[in-house]
C-alpha cells in the first residue's frame, strides 16, 4: 500500500506536477494537462483496468472493471450458507432413517434451527439490499488504497500527497468512467470528511484522525441531511448540548448518508444553543456547528443507531444509510462554535467542483465510449449506426456535453487552488455551474446512449443501463439542480451590480427600451460576470478567439453567435426582472430565473468549449479537426436551445394569467 502511494507521489511531484500560484489561472492549465497530470491519468486508467497485486499477499486482485461487471452478474448471496442448510436437512433425514422411530434428537433439531436462522437473516439482508456486496466493495477499496486514492489532495504531513484539486478531478473521472458508485464512495470519504478535517479541525484532531484515514484504515462520512431538512440545511433537526463536564453531546437523525454504516468518523452539522443576548440569534445560518464524532466510540457506548441501508435505483456499490446519533460525545469542533454554516457551504462547494462534477463527467465518458463502440459495430439497413446522420448527431451531443462539463469543473478547481482560503463565496458560482451542467448531462447522456443502442442498451449486460441508473441521482445530491440555479442566479445578479440591473430592466428603475437594449449590448461584449478569481478571463478568451480566425474561420462565426446569445440572455433577464421582480428577502426566485440560470451555465460551458478549440488551433498553428470544431459548435447549440426555452417559458408565464397564477402565486402562504 505504501509503495503504491509513494509511486503516485513520485508521479505527481515531478517537474510539471502540482499547479503553483504562478501557473494556475491561465488557458494552458485549463485545456492542457501537465506532463505529470497526463502520467497520473494514464497510470490510473491502466491500473483500474488491470490486475494489480494485493498490497499484503502479492496475489493479483480483480480489476475495477471485473468488480464492476461482477456486480451486474453476481447475486449478493452467500451460497455456502444455503449449502449448510441443505447438508443439515440431509443429515436430519439420515438420522431419522437410522433411528427407525421417525424421531429426531433435540441436539439435531437445535443445529438445524441455527443453520436455518442464519440463512433467514441472509435472505432478509438480500431483500433489503440486494446489490451491495461488502466483499466486492472491500476489493475495490483495497485497490483504491493501494493506488493512494484515499490520500489524494491531503497534506504530506498526514501521509497524503499534497496534490491540487485538479488531481481529484482526474481521479474521480477515471473511477466513475468504470463505476460511478465507487467514485461516489471514495470521493465522499475524501472531500466530505478528510479534507474538511484537514482544513477546519484543530491540529490535535488532524494528527489523531488523518494518518489513519489516509492509509485506508479508517473511513469517514458527512452527516448533513435529515428526514426534514434536505436542501433546507438550516432547518436541521440535529441538536447538541453540553453536559456537566463540558462535553458536547450530539443528537441527530441522518438520512441518505454515504457510507454511514461502515464509517468510523462522522462530521455532523447540528444546532447549538445561542445566548439570548447574542445579536445574531435570529440569523437562521448562525447557531449551526460542525462536530466530529468518533463513530466507533458511539457504537461502543450505544449512542449510535444504524437504521438501514437504502435500496436505491442505482449506485449499488455505494452504501446509503439511515443512521442516528443519540447524545453521542463529540470529539471536537470543525471551525468555530455557531459558525458551522460556513464550514458546510465550503465543503459542498468544494465537493461540487472536484468530486461530484468529475463523477458526472466520468458517467458521460463511460457511456460515450460504450455508445461509440456500439455505433461502430452495429449495422442496420446496410449502414453502420455511426454512418447515420441522426445517430452521429446523438454521439456529438454526448461528447459536447462531456467536454463542456469537464472544462467547467477544471475552471472551478483551478479557482479553488488559486484563491484557497476557507471562504467559498468567490468561486461557488463557478462550482455550481460545473455541478449543474455536468449532473444534468449525467442524466441525459446515458439516455441518449441507450436510445442509440435500442433494446440492447436496456439490458444490464450492455452496461449503459447501469450508467443510466447511477447518473440520474447526481443532479439531486450535494445540492439539487434547483439549488445550483439559485446560487448561480444570486451570484450573477451580484456580479452584474445594482446599476446594470437597473439599466437592464429592474422595476425600481425607469429606463427606456433603447437604453435597456444598449446596456444589454455593452454587457454582452464586456461580460462582467466572469469569475472574480480570474479577472482577465474574458479578455484572454476574446484575444485567443481573434488570433484563431485565420486558421479556423468558423470560430469567428461562433464568437459572434455567442455574443448574440449573451445579448438575448441579458435582454431576457431584463424582461424577467420587469415581469417577475425577485423578493430581496426571499429564499428562492420566481420560476423563470431557474431556466435562465441553466442557460447561463451552458453559455459559460460553450464559451470554454470554443476557447479550447481556439487555444489548440493557435498552439498547433493549423486548422482544427472537423470533429473538434463540430463538438464545440454543438456545445454552443446546446446553450442556444436552453436559452430559447427560457425565453419561451418566461413569455408564456407573462402572456397567460392562469398559468402564471398556478405556478407563481397559487398556494402561497399569506404573511
Amino acid at each position: 500500500m505504501k509503495s503504491g502511494l509513494q509511486a503516485r507521489k513520485n508521479v505527481i511531484h515531478k517537474k510539471g506536477g502540482p499547479l503553483t500560484k504562478e501557473q494556475t489561472m491561465n488557458a494552458k492549465n485549463l485545456f492542457v494537462l501537465t506532463p505529470n497530470q497526463e502520467a497520473y491519468q494514464k497510470m490510473l486508467h491502466d491500473a483500474l483496468r488491470d490486475k494489480i497485486p494485493h498490497p499484503e499477499t502479492g496475489i493479483p486482485m480483480r480489476s475495477f472493471v471485473e468488480i464492476r461487471d461482477a456486480t451486474l452478474t453476481e447475486i449478493n448471496f452467500d451460497k455456502k450458507k444455503l449449502d449448510k442448510v441443505i447438508e443439515a436437512f440431509a443429515e436430519l433425514e439420515a438420522s431419522i432413517r437410522a433411528s427407525g422411530t421417525g424421531q429426531i434428537s433435540t441436539e439435531k433439531l437445535a443445529e438445524l434451527f441455527l443453520a436455518f436462522e442464519e440463512l433467514r437473516k441472509e435472505i432478509e439482508g438480500l431483500l433489503k439490499n440486494p446489490y451491495f456486496d461488502i466483499r466486492k466493495y472491500n476489493e475495490a477499496r483495497t485497490i483504491a488504497n493501494a493506488l493512494g486514492m484515499s490520500g489524494l489532495g491531503i497534506a504530506e504531513e498526514f501521509g497524503g500527497d499534497g496534490a491540487t484539486a485538479c488531481y481529484n478531478i482526474i481521479g474521480g473521472e477515471e473511477v466513475s468512467a468504470i463505476d460511478p458508485a465507487l467514485a461516489l464512495a471514495f470521493g465522499a470519504a475524501n472531500t466530505l470528511a478528510m479534507k474538511p478535517i484537514e482544513l477546519f479541525a484543530p491540529q490535535e484532531l488532524k494528527e489523531k484522525w488523518l494518518p489513519r484515514m489516509v492509509s485506508g484504515e479508517l473511513t469517514g462520512c458527512y452527516c448533513q441531511t435529515t428526514p426534514r431538512a434536505g436542501s433546507d440545511v438550516a432547518n436541521t433537526e440535529g441538536r447538541a448540548t453540553q453536559d456537566a463536564n463540558g462535553n458536547w453531546l450530539v443528537s441527530k437523525p441522518c438520512s441518505f448518508i454515504t457510507g454511514g454504516r461502515l464509517a468510523n468518523v462522522g462530521l455532523v452539522l447540528v444546532r447549538t444553543p445561542v445566548a439570548p443576548d447574542d445579536p445574531r440569534r435570529n440569523d437562521s445560518h448562525y447557531g449551526l456547528t460542525m462536530f466530529l464524532v468518533d463513530m466507533d466510540r458511539a457504537r461502543r457506548e450505544g449512542t449510535f443507531i444504524f437504521h438501514r441501508d437504502e435500496h436505491k435505483a442505482g449506485l449499488h456499490m455505494s452504501l446509503t444509510s439511515a443512521i442516528e446519533f443519540v447524545s453521542a460525545v463529540a470529539d471536537g469542533i470543525l471551525g468555530t462554535l455557531h459558525e458551522g454554516w460556513k464550514v458546510a457551504m465550503y465543503i459542498l462547494a468544494a465537493s461540487r467542483a472536484k468530486a461530484i462534477s468529475p463523477q458526472a463527467i466520468g458517467t458521460g465518458e463511460g457511456v460515450s465510449e460504450l455508445a461509440h463502440n456500439y455505433a461502430e459495430q452495429r449495422t442496420q439497413f446496410g449502414l453502420k449506426l455511426n454512418e447515420m446522420p441522426t445517430e452521429r448527431e446523438r454521439l456529438l451531443k454526448i461528447d459536447a456535453g462531456v467536454n463542456m462539463s469537464r472544462f467547467l469543473a477544471w475552471r472551478a478547481a483551478l479557482l479553488l487552488d488559486e484563491i484557497g482560503g476557507l471562504d467559498s463565496r468567490p468561486w461557488q458560482m463557478e462550482a455550481s455551474c460545473a455541478k449543474l451542467v455536468s449532473s444534468e448531462m449525467a442524466e441525459w447522456a446515458p439516455s441518449e446512449a441507450m436510445q442509440l443502442m435500442g433494446g440492447t442498451g436496456y439490458i444490464m449486460d450492455a452496461k449503459v443501463a447501469k450508467f443510466w441508473q447511477d447518473g440520474r441521482v447526481i443532479k439531486i445530491y450535494e445540492g439539487t439542480s434547483g439549488v445550483q440555479c439559485i446560487i448561480i442566479m444570486r451570484g450573477l445578479l451580484e456580479r452584474l451590480g445594482r446599476k446594470n440591473l437597473g439599466l437592464l430592466g429592474h422595476p425600481a428603475f425607469k429606463y427606456s427600451f433603447a437604453t435597456r437594449q444598449a446596456t444589454a449590448y455593452q454587457l454582452a461584449r464586456d461580460w462582467p460576470v466572469s469569475s472574480s478569481g480570474w479577472p482577465t478571463e474574458e479578455e484572454e478568451f476574446s484575444s485567443e478567439m481573434h488570433r484563431a480566425y485565420d486558421h479556423c474561420p468558423e470560430l469567428q462565426i461562433a464568437y459572434h453567435k455567442l455574443r448574440e446569445y449573451r445579448y438575448a440572455f441579458l435582454v431576457g433577464l431584463g424582461k424577467t426582472l420587469q415581469d417577475f421582480p425577485p423578493d430581496p428577502k426571499g429564499v428562492t426566485f420566481p420560476s423563470p430565473y431557474f431556466k435562465f440560470a441553466y442557460a447561463f451555465a451552458l453559455l459559460e460551458g460553450a464559451k470554454l468549449a470554443l476557447w479550447e478549440l481556439a487555444f489548440l488551433t493557435n498552439q498547433k498553428n493549423e486548422a482544427p479537426e472537423t470533429s473538434d470544431t463540430a463538438r464545440a459548435e454543438t456545445a454552443l447549440g446546446l446553450a442556444k436551445k436552453e436559452l430559447r426555452y427560457a425565453e419561451d417559458y418566461r413569455e408564456d408565464l407573462a402572456l397567460f394569467p392562469a398559468l402564471r397564477k398556478k405556478i407563481e402565486t397559487e398556494g402561497k402562504l399569506k404573511p
